[in-house]
């Protein structure tokens, strides 16, 4: 049958040999010393040799005040924590309640007023502690969020979730030597020793090299296949290839590339059925001497002509965005064979502007 106890006071077997005054919680059924991580539920008020003993407890829940043991110094008035070993301390995490005299010393005796969790409420505005550790048991890896003493300027920054969720999250933060930084989407940062996979790059590559596929499949069903590469202003085009895997079925079907400024620049119309660009044989405007299929009016081995001349683009540098457009155009489709592949290599160079010199 369940009991109640109006008193305050409990008797108790201790749990274990234990000085008097010091805090003791219920672990499991058994009195235990408590520490700085222990809410207490009271102090023990007198000296047990064994854990039979038979001892007295005051309940921090009942009327009147304390006496703690103190682990060093705390000023009248001051809050009073949870300490180590069963005592109490002027810093920690735990409030026991409001010391209503002073410790001078480890091992003092004071009057302490009991407030438990005073500090709690519907929102917590903070702790005035350089860092702040989240399961602190010792058992497993934690967390703590440090403020940054060696920084300037009193600005806050908070961590909060997405605007909507659909379940509960968290973000794992890799294992590094001497700390790391987070990579973030608004900061301009180095990646170093990374491994993309599959990466989706939008927009111009300063100084990489980019090539771009377009296949040409034969369907059957449709007489024109587009293929459009937009190029990049300021980029130098390095080469446009052509290339037959399989024969084209249909009555007819001819390959034609160029640019925004002239549809057939690059590639006039080159049979991809039979004789102008059999399997094995490459289109290919980095090869002047022999460029392969039917050479377009961009190509010109005799100047040296490889490109467009208009306003803003010459050769093979674009100034201003273009396009490198291929069409294969197809008469009576009848068949699922043919395969045609067109690819578009361009770079979007550094610029490193030149240096006038002399009179």
């Amino acid at each position: 049958m369940s009991q109640q106890n109006d008193t305050g006071f409990l008797s108790i077997a201790a749990g274990a040999a234990r000085s008097a005054f010091l805090r003791v919680y219920n672990s499991s059924g058994t009195w235990t010393t408590a520490g700085a991580s222990n809410q207490s539920a009271g102090v023990q008020l007198q000296p047990s040799l064994a854990a039979t003993d038979q001892v007295a407890i005051k309940s921090c829940t009942g009327p009147g005040t304390l006496k703690m043991t103190a682990s060093g110094i705390i000023a009248v008035g001051g809050d009073v924590y949870a300490g180590a070993t069963g005592k109490v301390a002027a810093t920690g995490t735990i409030i026991e309640g409001v010391a209503l005299e002073a410790a001078a010393a480890d091992g003092d005796i004071i009057e302490v007023l009991p407030v438990h969790n005073r500090d709690v409420a519907a929102a917590i505005t903070g702790t005035t502690s350089a860092t702040f550790e989240v399961d602190s048991d010792a058992a497993t890896p934690k967390i703590a969020l440090a403020g940054q003493t060696a920084g300037t300027g009193d600005f806050t920054t908070t961590l909060k979730p997405e605007a909507a969720l659909a379940a509960d999250t968290y973000v794992i933060l890799p294992e590094t030597a001497d700390g790391d930084t987070l990579v973030s989407l608004a900061a301009t940062q180095t990646l170093t020793n990374k491994t993309l996979t599959a990466p989706a790059v939008t927009g111009a590559i300063t100084g990489a090299t980019i090539t771009k596929i377009v296949p040409f499949i034969e369907n059957a069903s449709n007489t024109i296949h587009t293929g459009t590469v937009p190029i990049p202003a300021g980029a130098v085009l390095l080469n446009i290839q052509a290339v037959n895997t399989v024969l084209w079925g249909a009555a007819s079907a001819s390959l034609i590339i160029g640019d925004d400024d002239d549809d057939n620049g690059f590639l006039a119309a080159t049979d991809c059925k039979a004789t102008d660009l059999l399997v094995g044989e490459v289109f290919d405007i980095s090869n002047a001497e022999n460029w392969g299929g039917k050479n377009g009016a961009y190509l010109v081995a005799a100047t040296g002509q490889k490109g467009t001349a208009e306003t803003g683009n010459s050769g093979i540098y674009y100034g201003a965005s273009n396009n490198i457009i291929g069409i294969m155009t197809v008469g009576t489709p009848a068949a699922t064979t043919g395969r045609t592949f067109m690819a578009v290599t361009y770079c979007l160079p550094e610029t490193i502007a030149a240096v006038a010199t002399g009179p």
